[in-house]
C-alpha cells in the first residue's frame, strides 16, 4: 500500500531543520518543581530531576540532538545521569535523540506496546512519510500498557493510552511539588491533528476510525479532575515559551493554572471540528 507524507507545519519544515538546526535551539529553562525544558522550538523534551537521577519525556527532533545534550550540561547534569526515557508516541520528532542518549547513559527506554509494534512493523508511519527526517530506534526496554506507572526517585508517571494521533499515543499524569505544595500535572501525548486528515487516514489506513478514537481520548482526558499543571510535547500547544517569559517577571508561576487543562482539551476539540469543516469546504 502506497504511503503518503503526513502534512507538516510548514512547507520548508524538513529542509530548515536539516540545514539550519541551530535556529531551532532553545536554551534550557526551569518550568516548575523538578521539571525543566530541554527541547527545541518545535518538539518538547521534559527533564525531571530526581534524587535517583533524571527521567526524560521525549527527546525532540533528531537534528537538534547536539543542543539537547548541551542543555543537559548547562543545567549541571550529565547524560549519564539519565535513567529512564518515556515517549509520548513513536513519531520521529519525539524520539530524535533517544538512541544517542541510550548510548551515553544506558537509560531504560519506554513506549506504549501499541506504538512499539507500529515502529518496528511500519516504520514509514513513524517518520510520517519523511524517511530522511527520522533516526532509527533499535530497541525499547519496556512496552507500556494503560495504567502502568513508571517511577524514579520522588517522581511517578502514570501512563494513559489515548489513541488518535497514533494508536498507542500515551498521556501522562504526574505529581509535581512546588513551594511545599503538591500539584497534579497532565500531558496529552497525542494532541496533533496532522495524522487525522481525510487524505492521510484513507491512504494509510483506509478508514477514518482514528477520528473517533481521538474524540474518545479527548473525552477521557477532559474528565480528569484537579489538574493544576498542563504540560505538552509541543511547546506551541500550551504556550510554553510565553509562560517562561511571564515567569521571569511574576511572583506566581504561570505554569500553575488549574483552569488551563479543560480549556486546552476544549480547544483541541474545537480545532478538530474546524479541520473537518475546512475539509468539507474544499470538497464543495
Amino acid at each position: 500500500m502506497k504511503k503518503i507524507p503526513c502534512p507538516l507545519p510548514a512547507d520548508d519544515f524538513k529542509s530548515h531543520f536539516s540545514v539550519f538546526p541551530w535556529e531551532h535551539y532553545v536554551k534550557a529553562f526551569h518550568m516548575i518543581g523538578n521539571v525543566y525544558y530541554i527541547g527545541d522550538d518545535f518538539a518538547a523534551s521534559l527533564l525531571f530531576a530526581t534524587s535517583e537521577g533524571l527521567l526524560l519525556i521525549d527527546t525532540g527532533m533528531p537534528q537538534c540532538t547536539p543542543f539537547l545534550l548541551h542543555n543537559i550540561y548547562q543545567l549541571g547534569f550529565q547524560p549519564s545521569d539519565i535513567k529512564k526515557i518515556l515517549h509520548t508516541h513513536a513519531h520521529f520528532d519525539h524520539t530524535g535523540a533517544t538512541m544517542c542518549l541510550k548510548k551515553l547513559s544506558d537509560a531504560k527506554l519506554y513506549m506504549s506496546e501499541i506504538d512499539v509494534k507500529m515502529y518496528f512493523e511500519h516504520p514509514e508511519l513513524t517518520t510520517l512519510g519523511h524517511v530522511e527526517m527520522g533516526w532509527p530506534l533499535t530497541q525499547i526496554d519496556t512496552e507500556l500498557k494503560d495504567g502502568d506507572i513508571v517511577s524514579l526517585g520522588e517522581t511517578s508517571v502514570q501512563c494513559l493510552v489515548t489513541p488518535g494521533h497514533t494508536d498507542g499515543a500515551l498521556s501522562f499524569l504526574v505529581n509535581i511539588e512546588e513551594n511545599g505544595q503538591t500539584y497534579k500535572a497532565a500531558l496529552f501525548g497525542g494532541a496533533g491533528l496532522n495524522t487525522l486528515t481525510t487524505e492521510y487516514l484513507m491512504t494509510n489506513f483506509g478508514s477514518l476510525e482514528n477520528r473517533q478514537k481521538y474524540l474518545a481520548s479527548l473525552n477521557r482526558l477532559e474528565a480528569l479532575e484537579d489538574i493544576s499543571i498542563t504540560l505538552s510535547n509541543h511547546p506551541a500547544m500550551n504556550n510554553t515559551f510565553e509562560k517562561q517569559k511571564k515567569k521571569a517577571f511574576s511572583s506566581e508561576n504561570p505554569f500553575l493554572d488549574p483552569s488551563e487543562w479543560k480549556l486546552f482539551i476544549q480547544n483541541m476539540r474545537n480545532q478538530f471540528h474546524k479541520m473537518i469543516e475546512n475539509e468539507k469546504k474544499l470538497i464543495i
